[in-house]
């Protein structure tokens, strides 16, 4: 099984230690998965940045411009809930093309990993909770380019629901979004209906949660057949995750 990854992931932004978000969870992830066994040092493949065309499938230009030259004003940071600096761009360029990487491995090889992305809170225009380009969205795009008949699910685990991603797809029949997230009233992000959206309570029993999600995957699964399953697997879904 191939895993994608690129040092360059982690955030080195200089953020406060109060900061909800660890900027060192990729390399952190990476190392936790070898020292288990996991994963094989052979089997991590190193990426590097994503071509501005592939970004522009899916993202403006003028929101590309602003990320590029660290322009985004105050309201825009806050939103994004990360400081706008030049090398904010290569490092979420760089992120997209690994989770661009993973799915063409997936859809080749049967199964593959990218230990960063899941992006989903991104729009076309704008930045949101941490989530800069919405890698999904862009590998989405980038399968579709290259086998125009292809149908996508994406199954989305995160604790929040994946706004973003929905906004950008919605209107696709080629894809189904699903998502199982806590609900909304719960979030601080605002709502977009994807495909199918399962609002669960917060600090739900995890056997309960589980149950929750086959019988609901289930159902989605009985009205679209993809070719392939795109995974965000979120980590603010376990119990002492900050954010979940």
């Amino acid at each position: 099984m191939r895993c994608f990854y690129s040092s360059d992931l982690d955030f080195n932004l200089d953020l406060p230690e109060s900061h909800p978000f660890p900027g060192d969870k990729y390399s952190a992830s990476r190392d936790m998965l070898l020292h288990h066994g996991i994963l094989k040092p052979e089997e991590i493949i190193d990426v590097s940045q994503t071509d501005l065309h592939v970004l522009r499938r899916v993202h403006d230009g003028e929101y590309l411009s602003k990320i590029y030259h660290g322009a985004l004003d105050r309201r825009e940071q806050l939103s994004l809930g990360l400081p706008a600096t030049p090398g904010l761009f290569a490092r979420c360029a760089t992120e997209a093309e690994a989770t661009r990487l993973t799915c063409h491995a997936a859809l080749a090889e049967g199964v593959a990993v990218c230990l960063a992305g899941g992006t989903h809170h991104a729009f076309k225009g704008r930045g949101e909770a941490f989530c800069v380009f919405n890698d999904v969205a862009i590998a989405v795009r980038d399968l579709q380019e290259k086998r125009p008949g292809i149908r996508i699910m994406i199954v989305d685990t995160d604790a929040h629901q994946g706004n973003g991603t929905n906004s950008l797809l919605q209107s696709d029949p080629r894809v189904f979004t699903y998502s199982i997230h806590v609900g909304t009233s719960a979030c601080a992000t605002t709502p977009v209906n994807g495909s199918m959206d399962v609002e669960t309570v917060r600090y739900v029993e995890g056997d309960m949660y589980l149950r929750q999600l086959f019988i609901t995957l289930a159902s989605a699964l009985d009205v679209f057949s993809p070719d392939l399953v795109i995974w965000v697997a979120g980590a603010d879904n376990h119990s002492s995750d900050l954010l979940g």
